[in-house]
């Protein structure tokens, strides 16, 4: 049986490193419910960018193929370098320069990788500026954040590696 957060764990391991100024910021996944986020952000002072599943999806596992079939919520978020930049400043900086190449570099693993299968071909994405404030908090951080729902199908060959250029 494959274990859906194993196996998303192995297939993004291979993404590239986010470098700013010279800076690398690898990438973490990890999954859970809101309440597993806040907790693992107390637990963690580096976790960006953060490529989060959101759980409680149905998984739909066909035995005789070894795969199974997804549809999934993902966040990628940065930490805001202030809470007092305004969406301008943060579209220049979080979203272009962090979230926006990690967010092409999973699809790019998603299109490519001989071990998942894309349902449809279409992103929607919800960008959240400053995700967290307010009145209702999400999260104990400021984020920025993309959020997308994608359909897979993940079987358990072996990862062969590709090219993200």
């Amino acid at each position: 049986m494959i274990i859906v957060e194993d196996r998303l764990r192995e297939i993004l391991a291979s993404l590239p490193v986010i470098q700013i100024d010279g800076v690398d910021f690898p990438h973490r996944f990890d999954f859970g419910s809101s309440e597993d986020l806040n907790i693992l952000i107390k637990q963690e002072e580096r976790l960006y960018p953060l490529i989060w599943l959101e759980t409680g999806f149905e998984e739909t596992h066909n035995l005789s193929k070894n795969e199974v079939s997804v549809s999934l919520s993902l966040k990628i978020a940065t930490s805001s370098p202030d809470n007092a930049l305004l969406n301008q400043e943060r579209l220049n900086y979080t979203f272009k320069e962090v979230i926006f190449p990690t967010l092409d570099n999973v699809r790019k693993t998603f299109e490519r990788s001989n071990v998942v299968q894309l349902q449809d071909t279409d992103w929607d994405i919800t960008k959240f500026y400053n995700y967290g404030s307010g009145t209702k908090t999400e999260t104990t951080h400021f984020w920025d954040a993309v959020k997308f729902d994608v359909d897979l199908t993940i079987n358990n060959d072996c990862i062969k590696p590709f090219n993200y250029g």
